[in-house]
């Protein structure tokens, strides 16, 4: 956490020396494709796949607020010791901030630090019975990306959040995508 802190102090006091970033400014909006990973602390972890939606609005050259939205695409199924296990992502949402640095007029780099508020949706079952539960959680989340300039008011992003931290498991991702100025 500090370092994530003392890296995101760099970038603003950085900025200063860099160049003008020529991508989405202002008001954004974006949509992409996040590879999540569930990782429990005790058994093996799950993919879980989502559908990405960003808005964000850049507060100046170096700053932006960012809310995510994530809709899980499907359930993963592992099968241990003659039990079916499910576990799907149905929603996450995420509150961030996002300070930033231009690397030249084409790309920038940033940091992510925020809120996730997340719900999982898991299942056991084998010949005999079967169990579902859901279950949400609410997490500081970290991240850092690049985004890059495609033409005017088109981008591209890709970037690692961390999006829940809990006592039994963490879930992030590695999400892509591309986002549209206004």
């Amino acid at each position: 956490m500090k370092k994530l802190l003392g890296i995101s102090l760099m970038v603003l006091s950085a900025s200063a020396f860099a160049d003008s970033y020529t991508g989405p400014k202002g008001l954004t909006v974006g949509v992409g494709y996040s590879m999540g990973t569930f990782d429990p602390d005790e058994g093996s972890s799950f993919d879980l796949s989502a559908v990405q939606f960003r808005l964000g609005n850049e507060l100046n050259q170096n700053f932006a607020v960012r809310f995510d939205y994530l809709i899980g695409t499907g359930e993963e199924s592992k099968s241990i010791g003659g039990i079916d296990y499910k576990l799907e992502l149905d929603s996450a949402f995420s509150l961030l901030l996002q300070p930033k640095l231009a690397l030249n007029e084409k790309v920038e780099a940033y940091g992510l630090i925020g809120f996730t508020s997340a719900s999982f949706t898991a299942s056991a079952s084998n010949a005999f019975a079967s169990q579902s539960e859901e279950n949400s959680d609410t997490s500081l989340s970290y991240g850092a990306g690049i985004g890059g300039n495609i033409k005017d008011n088109i981008g591209a992003y890709a970037e690692y959040v961390s999006y829940i931290q809990e006592d039994d498991y963490d879930f992030g991702g590695l999400n892509l995508g591309v986002t549209f100025g206004f």
